[in-house]
């Protein structure tokens, strides 16, 4: 057994220490987006019909470098266990399609990197893309969600189709997660302000090429903003132009006006490629390629 499945097995066993008989809990390896592995606890109240997972690898590694005892890890995972079980939710609605149909969204992964999910996910193509399902339980701590994956065992349970699910996914997912535009520049700016530096604005235009990010207003998942009805074509009209869309990970996307990209096409990729591959986390890479909106067609293509 190696160091960190030891861990693993300790901490789990000192919560079930501390939470006592009344609880159940499984040490298990969880596979995330992009079928990235996460050692988890999945921590169950006798008689209860929720069982949250809580992540644990962050604190194994803390601990393996010494910067946190067991003690605290244990405090920790039984603290954020707490946090996480929805407050005024009635797991057991899950069964009954019209409990959940209005908190159902949808979310955009990579395909190739996700295939054992979408073997038994109901999900739709999306250019070389996968749509996929989710229902969210209700909001957390840091603005985050809790959710639950949509298998197709779930479409049998409430007896729908995949095109009854994607009809309230493509109404709900905007209303829940709101899209939102930034000029890459007023990021910059924002955090130079944080940092106590101070440029004029007219400098920081003139010296950048000119984005945009789009995201949602939770920054989770913003990615699938791309989506969204009239978002893109709304934007477009505002520039008056055609748009390059860089999936810069799962929870964002870069636009260019094309007429203002200095480099071919080519080169643009060369560069999403790398930073895939040197700043962003497996879990959170979305693709390698650049897309492009078209004003005139109002469709999303693979530009290269």
């Amino acid at each position: 057994m190696n160091e960190r499945n030891l861990i693993a097995n300790l901490i789990k066993s000192l919560v079930q220490k501390t939470l006592g008989e009344n609880y159940s809990i499984e040490q298990c390896d969880v596979k995330k987006n992009n079928s990235q592995p996460h050692k988890a606890l999945v921590i169950c109240k006798n008689g209860d019909n929720m069982a949250p997972t809580i992540y644990i690898g962050g604190l194994i590694d803390e601990i393996l470098i010494g910067e946190r005892t067991m003690n605290y890890a244990v405090d920790a995972i039984i603290k954020t266990y707490h946090e996480t079980l929805p407050k005024g939710f009635d797991i057991s609605s899950l069964k009954d399609f019209n409990c959940v149909k209005d908190r159902i969204i949808f979310q955009i992964v990579n395909t190739s990197l996700n295939r054992e999910l979408l073997e038994d996910s109901p999900s739709i193509p999306f250019l070389n893309l996968s749509v996929i399902f989710k229902v969210t339980l209700d909001s957390l701590y840091d603005g985050c969600y809790a959710t639950m994956h949509i298998k197709s065992e779930h479409l049998e349970l409430w007896g729908v189709t995949k095109d009854t699910v994607y009809k309230y996914a493509i109404k709900n997912t905007p209303r829940l997660f709101p899209a939102e535009i930034i000029q890459f520049a007023d990021i910059f700016r924002e955090d130079c302000m944080k940092q106590g530096v101070s440029l004029p604005a007219g400098e920081i235009k003139a010296d950048m090429l000119p984005m945009y990010i789009l995201s949602n207003k939770a920054s989770r998942y913003g990615c699938s903003c791309i989506n969204y009805k009239n978002v893109l074509a709304d934007f477009a009209e505002e520039l008056g132009d055609d748009i390059y869309i860089i999936p810069s990970s799962v929870h964002e996307a870069i636009l260019l006006p094309v007429i203002e990209v200095c480099v071919g096409l080519s080169e643009l990729k060369d560069m999403v490629y790398s930073v895939n591959r040197t700043v962003l986390d497996s879990e959170e890479f979305l693709s390698d390629n650049v897309y492009l909106y078209s004003r005139e067609t109002k469709q999303i293509t693979i530009a290269i």
